[in-house]
């Protein structure tokens, strides 16, 4: 999952491009905290894993995911406060949080598959 992992936050640093150079800065700010649960994924699988050969159970590796979406979910609520329609906030807050679980969802499933297949 590291390959779609960098996708996925490459897609969204393309996104925060556009928000800047098109004066949307609130909305670029509003980016950045959905490359966490990715990002958590990708310092969990190629930094502990492969880098410092560490093992961590499936428990802690869960754990950390879900620390993530919490920790993002926390930054999704700061960064709505930024936002000024009301409309746009509660669009943003519950997009941004299904996104986040069901990433999440997909990655806790992955680490559960490989657990089996071990």
């Amino acid at each position: 999952m590291f390959i779609e992992c960098i996708v996925i936050i490459g897609v969204f640093m393309l996104m925060e491009v556009v928000f800047l150079k098109t004066h949307h800065k609130v909305w670029a700010l509003a980016m950045l905290p959905l490359g966490i649960v990715p990002l958590a994924n990708i310092v969990l699988e190629v930094v502990v894993k492969r880098l410092f050969h560490a093992d961590i159970t499936v428990f802690g590796e869960v754990l950390i995911l879900t620390i993530a979406v919490a920790v993002e979910a926390a930054l999704l609520g700061f960064c709505s406060s930024l936002i000024e329609s009301k409309r746009s906030k509660a669009s943003y807050v519950s997009i941004s949080n299904v996104f986040n679980i069901a990433l999440a969802l997909i990655f806790i499933h992955n680490i559960l598959v490989r657990a089996d297949a071990i």
